[in-house]
């Protein structure tokens, strides 16, 4: 595979991730008050048959089951489960383009193996790095309440102080995009090296 497909690849990639970043961020500038508020109401309701929190996207998918079982009474717990269906819409894109990066992944190293040597040896052990975080990181039971002060979520700290139990949540797919971008990014600095 020559070299120039490669990055054409992961350009195209990053295309697709930027893509998914700014509907993203549309939809959170939108509906974040609106999504919030169901969470903390459908969190309310089952307090003693829901986690105490919503660190993991596990937790975050009981919440929105327990939503999707309350009878319909008129009220505004209604339509909870639709709010919470456009944030797993774009956790289930999330995981499609993880899919895609993990081809992107094995054509690197593929490549890598093929050819003597690169001009930068170490921009593949950062590859390699960057994978295998995401790879820790995209997980439903990972603990994202740790994650904070990334420069490519700033725009979730537009969450009201009393939600800010709620911001691992809504900065955990700005955050893992972010991760999956740098890959793409040092992908596109390989150079080999001529003898």
């Amino acid at each position: 595979m020559e070299l120039d497909v490669l990055k054409n690849d992961a350009n195209k990639h990053v295309g697709r991730l930027n893509s998914l970043k700014m509907r993203y961020m549309d939809w959170f500038l939108r509906s974040q008050q609106s999504f919030l508020n169901s969470m903390k109401l459908i969190h309310i309701l089952g307090a003693d048959l829901l986690p105490r929190e919503v660190n993991t996207i596990r937790n975050f998918k009981r919440v929105m089951r327990f939503s999707g079982q309350l009878p319909s009474n008129g009220t505004p717990r209604d339509g909870s489960q639709g709010k919470m269906f456009g944030f797993l819409m774009f956790w289930e894109e999330l995981l499609m383009l993880k899919r895609e990066n993990d081809a992107l992944y094995k054509k690197i190293c593929s490549f890598c193996d093929s050819i003597r040597r690169l001009r930068e040896p170490m921009l593949k052990d950062e590859i390699d790095r960057l994978h295998q975080r995401l790879n820790l990181l995209l997980s439903e039971d990972f603990d994202f309440t740790s994650l904070a002060n990334d420069r490519h979520n700033l725009f979730t700290y537009r969450v009201a102080l009393s939600d800010h139990k709620y911001h691992g949540l809504v900065s955990y797919i700005p955050y893992l995009l972010s991760i999956a971008n740098k890959l793409c990014y040092w992908t596109s600095k390989l150079h080999i090296e001529f003898l």
